[in-house]
């Protein structure tokens, strides 16, 4: 007589839960990866985002020194060949004057005190 195994509903179906735990374990595992990988490591996108923004802030400091360098460099030509310039340069930023000259303040016009 061949005698057939016993079906045993409860072992199936704990079997059959244990199964699908370690799958959503494992698909909770990988899914943790990828936001780690494309949100928080070096190649993630905040990474990204920051840097994209360092990158703007860089070029705008550039433009600025870029127009800085410009104007010092009108200046110093200015002040190599320009006598009129270097005289009013001494006159307005270190209160220079000729020998013998009075100089004289005149008021613009303007009070520092409001009505």
């Amino acid at each position: 007589m061949v005698t057939v195994p016993e079906f045993d509903m409860r072992r199936h179906v704990t079997s059959r839960l244990d199964f699908l735990r370690s799958r959503r374990m494992m698909v909770l595992g990988v899914a943790a990866v990828m936001v780690y990988l494309l949100v928080l490591s070096q190649l993630g996108l905040w990474r990204s985002w920051t840097l994209r923004e360092l990158r703007n802030d860089l070029r705008a400091q550039k433009l600025e020194l870029s127009a800085e360098v410009v104007e010092l460099d009108v200046r110093r030509r200015l002040l190599e060949s320009d006598t009129l310039y270097i005289e009013n340069i001494a006159r307005t930023e270190y209160q220079l004057s000729r020998p013998d000259e009075i100089i004289y303040e005149l008021d613009d016009g303007t009070d520092d005190k409001s009505p």
